[in-house]
C-alpha cells in the first residue's frame, strides 16, 4: 500500500487560507504503464487543461529522452486529510 498526495496548481484555485487544493490518499497501485499511450496520458491530462494542450503535454513527454514516463493506476483505499 502507499500514499499520494495530490495538488492542483493552477493559480485561480489559490485559497489564502489553504493555498492550492491538495488530497492525501491510500491505495494500492494496480497497474503501471511504461510508457503510456499518448491517449492514455490524454486522457488524464486534459481533466486539468485544454485538449490541445494536453496533447502537446502527452507528447513532449512521451518524446523526452531524459526519462521514463510511467502512468500508474491506482485504486484508492483511504482518503487521509485534504485542503480545498
Amino acid at each position: 500500500m502507499s500514499g499520494l498526495v495530490l495538488e492542483r496548481s493552477a493559480e485561480d484555485v489559490r485559497d489564502e487560507f489553504f493555498g492550492r487544493p491538495w488530497v492525501g490518499v491510500l491505495g494500492v497501485a494496480s497497474d503501471d504503464d511504461r510508457p503510456p499511450s499518448i491517449e492514455q496520458v490524454v486522457a488524464v491530462a486534459a481533466r486539468y487543461m485544454p485538449e490541445a494542450d494536453a496533447r502537446a503535454f502527452a507528447a513532449a513527454e512521451l518524446e523526452s529522452p531524459t526519462g521514463t514516463f510511467v502512468l500508474f493506476t491506482a485504486r484508492p483505499e483511504r482518503w487521509l486529510q485534504m485542503g480545498l
